[in-house]
């Protein structure tokens, strides 16, 4: 069974991978204006520094912002 912070930075990792997968989707979506993207850029990249700052503090590694 897997520490509780293990299972969060695998939680955190999956994630990140589904956030650089649904932001490709969205780079070659033709639907989209590019405001609607960047509108889901900014909310996927919101979310990526969230994560990857709390994948930092799971580590006990400084941030770096």
């Amino acid at each position: 069974m897997m520490s509780p912070n293990n299972q969060r930075i695998s939680e955190i990792f999956k994630r990140l991978a589904e956030i650089a997968k649904e932001t490709a989707d969205v780079a070659i979506d033709p639907t989209l204006t590019q405001t609607q993207k960047q509108k889901q850029y900014d909310g996927y990249f919101r979310e990526h520094d969230e994560l990857t700052k709390e994948a930092q503090d799971i580590f006990g590694k400084p941030g770096m912002y």
